[in-house]
């Protein structure tokens, strides 16, 4: 289930299409570019899934020899006008530190909590191994801290954490010709990743993987999927994602039933194909119930700094909460050594 979907929602952008006809096709089509952050995971469930580290393309991050980005999430705020920087002065809600190597991929991460100005928890992972085709790689937690004063209860602060920091890792446990198996150590459910379509059929998923009812099933893999649900029943289906693509192969839709909601996210790209917002829509029985829209600004480096999700009543739009990131060269990093060895 996407996260903040409890708030308030917005209405859709409309973007302004050219009355050349090549620029209409690209805003159907978006042409296929690397996109900085990866709108497949980017808060969805598995944002929060640290065995695929796959948040960010590698490719940008090697070729423009990024060594840390620092993502922040600020609280809600449910005002009509707030300035983003005065926002970004504030302390944030959670902050996640990602490291990368020098091939570009994720080789650590360290999560940090915040409660009334406060860090109340920090966890830090380590990844090692090579990544397989399905985006997975081993993570190992290094070190994990609680921060708690004699005045406050750690019964109140674990919940406060457990909620900021719904993270899981996963451990491979098998695989087969037709299918990968993950094993996630934190709850009890298996992910289950069947290759070839032509297993894609309730029969051959009960004799090839004997799903338990907390298992997921991935048509295709986690870099791609098709589909993504859990099975009840032994052939009906629950918890149902479905992925769709432009021709291009570019993510176009991700749509999730569960229960009696329809939950729709549609994703917005810009003629050259950067992904520059995207729009939740939920729905109960075909009936509309609410509705955000998450907007992109970028630098002029074009990468994106952040994130503003928004929701739209009587006519105003209100900002519901703030988003930040920030990018690390390698050169910082020199810069910063040196100028701590002088010091």
């Amino acid at each position: 289930m996407y996260r903040f979907l409890i708030c308030g929602f917005a209405v859709f952008l409309l973007f302004g299409c050219s009355s050349n006809p090549s620029n209409e096709t690209d805003i159907e089509s978006p042409k296929k570019r690397a996109q900085w952050i990866n709108p497949l995971v980017y808060n969805t469930d598995l944002d929060n899934q640290l065995s695929f580290p796959i948040w960010f393309d590698d490719s940008l991050i090697r070729v423009h020899q990024i060594a840390k980005i620092t993502r922040r999430i600020y609280g809600s705020f449910e005002t009509e006008d707030v300035d983003s920087a005065l926002i970004r002065k504030t302390f944030p809600r959670e902050k996640r530190e990602f490291y990368f190597d020098v091939n570009g991929f994720v080789d650590r991460i360290v999560i940090y909590s915040y409660y009334d100005d406060r860090e109340i928890a920090r966890s830090s992972y380590f990844y090692t191994g090579n990544m397989d085709n399905n985006g997975f790689r081993l993570a190992q937690k290094i070190s994990s801290k609680q921060i708690v004063s004699k005045y406050e209860e750690v019964v109140f602060l674990g919940d406060e954490i457990q909620q900021a920091n719904p993270i899981s890792t996963c451990y491979l446990l098998g695989k087969t010709k037709k299918f990968f198996a993950y094993q996630n150590q934190d709850r009890k459910e298996t992910i289950f990743s069947l290759r070839e379509s032509k297993f894609w059929n309730p029969l051959s998923v009960d004799s090839i993987l004997k799903p338990q009812p907390s298992d997921w099933i991935v048509f295709g893999n986690l870099k791609k999927p098709h589909k993504r649900y859990r099975v009840k029943n032994t052939v009906l289906e629950s918890d149902v994602h479905k992925y769709t693509y432009f021709n291009t192969g570019i993510l176009k839709a991700i749509s999730i039933n569960k229960d009696a909601f329809n939950i729709k996210r549609d994703f917005q790209y810009a003629n050259s194909g950067a992904w520059i917002a995207y729009t939740d829509s939920t729905f109960a029985e075909q009936y509309f119930i609410h509705r955000t829209v998450s907007t992109f600004n970028f630098d002029s480096l074009q990468r994106p700094i952040e994130i503003r999700h928004s929701r739209q009543k009587n006519n105003k739009e209100k900002l519901i909460y703030l988003e930040s990131f920030r990018f690390h060269n390698i050169a910082d990093f020199k810069t910063q050594r040196n100028t701590k060895s002088i010091n």
